[in-house]
């Protein structure tokens, strides 16, 4: 079962040649889901070979450009394309208003149902399905904007078939044990879920958060995170126009990365002023070495663990 990320566009605000603004895809059980949508998305996603119908649900981080710029063109295609399956769309409140008003002057009409989750300024579970749950968490820029953290749902766990005669499991019995419940039975005796099932997997977890100062959010739902993307705008020969612009450095991303006892750290949202990315990834492992530079088209995966 599959929990990948994409990344379509890792640069700031002004696309390059080497660099596209923000957008990545997220699939997880062959479900997909588009995080920010920059100039030039639809290409990208065209580009990497992913196929953009099958996305469901966007999520918008916030209304600056570069990461929403591409918003109204994605949309525009999938009707053209003759899209009919519903699409929810999840982001500040006047990301609706702003695309009703484009679609009315550009005379467009969308050929499939859009449904708007609005985003609020404090953290909340605001999307789900039956194995994953997103939450929106406030973080600090210049305008409102959150950031995403996608979370499998725990699975059933897997009964040992040879311990079902051992046992005498019965029908009931066994729903309970997989649902992670011990059983009690009349004689007393208890039977926990590890001793007849197979080692439960641990929960997934990604953060993609960008453009923001860095933060330490006491936040128990971060701690342990598989996978985190963390905009990493300048390197701290910069700090200062970090702050001013409300991002954050290499190093800074790092520190986060550290505090969330994250597992891996991906930078982005580089600033096109650095034509040497290697600096970044050395600033930031000095603090925290799992760390590497966003590349556009490159999958990263979060594999499996087992755990008891």
């Amino acid at each position: 079962m599959n929990f990948d990320v994409t990344i379509l566009g890792c640069g700031a605000a002004t696309p390059t040649q080497r660099l596209r603004p923000t957008a990545q895809v997220v699939s997880v059980r062959d479900h997909y889901f588009l995080l920010d949508c920059g100039e030039g998305t639809q290409i990208q996603l065209r580009q990497y070979g992913i196929k953009m119908q099958r996305i469901e649900v966007i999520f918008i981080s916030h209304l600056h450009g570069d990461h929403i710029y591409g918003l109204i063109g994605l949309l525009s295609t999938f009707s053209l394309l003759g899209r009919t399956a519903d699409l929810t769309i999840v982001g500040p409140p006047e990301l609706q208003e702003w695309l009703a008003l484009t679609f009315r002057i550009s005379d467009t009409y969308l050929s499939f149902p859009l449904h708007f989750i609005e985003t609020n300024k404090s953290s909340e579970w605001i999307w789900e399905n039956d194995f994953l749950k997103v939450k929106s968490i406030p973080v600090k820029h210049r305008m409102a904007c959150n950031a995403y953290l996608f979370v499998e749902k725990p699975l059933e766990r897997k009964i040992v078939k040879s311990f079902i005669p051992h046992y005498r499991l019965t029908l009931d019995e066994l729903l309970v044990l997989k649902k992670d419940k011990p059983i009690h039975r009349e004689d007393g005796k208890v039977i926990e879920p590890n001793e007849v099932c197979s080692p439960r997997q641990q929960v997934r977890k990604y953060f993609f958060c960008t453009d923001t100062l860095p933060l330490k959010l006491e936040d128990e739902d971060l701690i342990g995170i598989d996978l985190l993307y963390h905009e990493a705008t300048f390197l701290e020969d910069h700090v200062k126009r970090a702050k001013e612009t409300h991002h954050s450095t290499a190093r800074q991303a790092a520190e986060v990365a550290l505090f969330y006892q994250a597992r891996k750290l991906i930078l982005g949202h580089f600033s096109a002023r650095y034509p040497d990315l290697c600096a970044f990834e050395l600033e930031a492992g000095s603090v925290f070495p799992q760390v590497e530079c966003a590349q556009e088209g490159t999958k990263y995966s979060i594999e499996i663990i087992e755990s008891r």
